[in-house]
Order: C-alpha cells, then sequence, then structure tokens
C-alpha cells in the first residue's frame, strides 16, 4: 500500500498560530473560513447546536477555551496564508479564489508576495 505525502503547510503567521496549536491545520483553516473577521465568543462546552461545534467539533471547543486568552477579539481572516495553505494541499488558483472570494488577481499577487518558510519562493 501506497501511502499519500503528508501536507507540508505553511508556517502560521502569529494571530493564527495559537488556533493551529490547539486544533490543528486543517480545522484551524475552516474556522478561518467560516467565522474569519467576526467576533467569536468561545464557550468552555459545547452545545449540540452550535455553529462553532460544527466546524471544530466539541474536543475543539474545548481546546479553543483552554486558550480563550491567547486568542484575538476577532478572528482573522489571514487571506494570505490561507491561499499558500490552499496551493499546499494542490488546490488551483481559481479554486483558491472560489474559497476565498477574493478574484485571481488577488491570490496570484498574495502567492507572489510571500516567500515560504524555508526561503523558497512560492
Amino acid at each position: 500500500m501506497t501511502h499519500l505525502p503528508a501536507i507540508r503547510y505553511p508556517k502560521p503567521p502569529a494571530q493564527v498560530a495559537p488556533y493551529v496549536e490547539a486544533i490543528g491545520y486543517t480545522k484551524t483553516i475552516e474556522l478561518l473560513l467560516n467565522f474569519g473577521g467576526a467576533s467569536l465568543y468561545i464557550p468552555e462546552r459545547s452545545t449540540s447546536n452550535s455553529q462553532l461545534a460544527k466546524v471544530v467539533g466539541p474536543d475543539g471547543i474545548v481546546a479553543l477555551s483552554a486558550i480563550r486568552e491567547r486568542l484575538p477579539v476577532r478572528v482573522p481572516l489571514a487571506s494570505p496564508w490561507l491561499s499558500r495553505c490552499f496551493k499546499a494541499r494542490g488546490y488551483s488558483v481559481s479554486e483558491t479564489a472560489r474559497r476565498l472570494r477574493v478574484t485571481d488577481a488577488t491570490v496570484r499577487k498574495y502567492l507572489k508576495s510571500e516567500r515560504g518558510d524555508y526561503g523558497e519562493k512560492l
């Protein structure tokens, strides 16, 4: 059986790093896509009808609650970082633009202006 290579996600910016440490890259990406730009109340425990629980799960809510004081008041948009994450996943520029609700030119600008965590050109 062959194993697919693990995705090598870019290093998160400072405002996103606490989310990644608590809930991982995949859930952080979904959290930013669903709640980016909004202030977000993080309860100590999950409720079954919580929108947040649908995105990060009950364990994610507990993990975020534990680091609540380290999180910004508003969930960051982090669009340049998200565009790099989608590139790491193999998304095309068009797919990335649709997910981020920006133009393809904006995604190209994000990718052109950014350098990888190890100095490589993206």
